[in-house]
């Protein structure tokens, strides 16, 4: 168990449905209830922890590299990527009746926030590894400094700018204040 073989082995029985694979292959909440209540309990538990199936790291790919690299409960890195995207999505939906955050200012966010446009171009691979290292980096200094996801850290859209586009440094200013030492 853990070895290549065995990880290349479980993929495949998934991807092709055979044996236990097929049973994972239904995703976790179906699977759960094939195999029973302990299994059913289990995953709830972990769905709880983990902010739900809504917050499926099947969805982007980005979360799915945070899922794979987090040894701990991971919803602040997952609040970072969405929070601007439930932005970008009232803006398509509502043609930007609702929300200011245009496909101009999202790419000018990833740019700023997450290394480079490629980090909310969904059709590609390119340039998700270095946004969640900026995302898992920022989300540990932002931990340390007891700021909350709720209260808009990091604050990556301003309704008063004239790009919209928020400022990533405002954590590292604040402690730079807090302690008197320059923080970059």
């Amino acid at each position: 168990m853990g070895s290549i073989e065995f990880l290349e082995t479980v993929i495949k029985k998934i991807c092709f449905k055979e044996g236990f694979g097929a049973v994972l292959a239904e995703g976790a909440l179906r699977a759960s209830k094939i195999c029973g209540k302990e299994s059913q309990e289990i995953t709830n538990k972990f769905l709880r922890q983990t902010g739900g199936a809504g917050e499926c790291p099947k969805f982007l790919i980005p979360l799915s590299l945070v899922c794979a690299t987090e040894p701990r409960p991971f919803l602040a890195e997952w609040h970072e990527f969405y929070e601007p995207l439930i932005k970008w999505v009232k803006w398509y939906v509502s043609k930007g009746e609702e929300s200011y955050v245009s496909t101009e200012v999202l790419r000018k966010m990833a740019v700023k926030f997450w290394g480079g446009e490629k980090a909310v171009d969904f059709s590609t691979y390119e340039g998700k590894a270095l946004a969640v290292v900026k995302i898992q980096n920022r989300q540990m200094a932002k931990e340390s400094l007891i700021l909350c996801d709720f209260a808009c850290w990091p604050v990556f859209d301003d309704a008063s700018t004239k790009d919209h586009v928020g400022d990533p440094t405002l954590a590292s200013q604040l402690l730079s204040a807090v302690t008197g030492r320059e923080i970059d």
